[in-house]
């Protein structure tokens, strides 16, 4: 365990040393935090309480029927949560996927906390997958239409050139 935290902390250091290495050749001698605290900065000097509530919506765009359907197998009672490593793990990736962009702010981030969330769409099916009871009793045509409805739904309208989502546009 020492040495697996020996290790992390050397990749900190190195990490450290290449960015400010970076900071030096592109002659960037100031460090914004802004892009980092942005909602910090939010609530200190222009909260709107609209602005943030849309905000922490806009990542229920790419999740909308992936949520559905999970909320939908947990009343059926299909999913067994239980704390384990790989669910933890796929707890942990999902949340610094989301949480990145949700630190920057509505200011920074915008409408890109959609597609920075969107990152962690693999680790919810990869969770839903591993807590299906029977997953193997999935017949081929709900699976079928699972597929379709994640398929188009992915073409959000906001980063996507099909027409006819046009009218979805934020």
């Amino acid at each position: 365990m020492s040495l697996l935290i020996f290790f992390s902390f050397l990749l900190f250091i190195i990490n450290y040393f290449i960015s400010q290495q970076y900071l030096e050749i592109s002659n960037i001698n100031i460090f914004y935090n802004f892009q980092f605290f942005g909602l910090i900065d939010f609530f200190q000097n222009d909260f709107k309480i609209l602005m943030f509530l849309k905000f922490l919506f806009l990542p229920f765009l790419s999740f909308g029927p992936l949520f559905a359907i999970i909320i939908f197998l947990l009343l059926k009672k299909k999913i067994l949560l239980s704390i384990n490593e790989k669910n933890v793990f796929f707890i942990v990736v999902l949340i610094l996927f989301v949480a990145q962009p949700f630190f920057a702010g509505p200011v920074v981030a915008g409408k890109n906390i959609i597609r920075l969330a969107t990152h962690g769409y693999t680790s919810i099916i990869f969770l839903l997958c591993l807590n299906l009871k029977n997953l193997g009793n999935l017949s081929k045509k709900s699976s079928i239409i699972f597929f379709i409805i994640l398929s188009f739904w992915s073409f959000h309208p906001t980063f996507s050139n099909v027409k006819i989502f046009e009218f979805l546009k934020i």
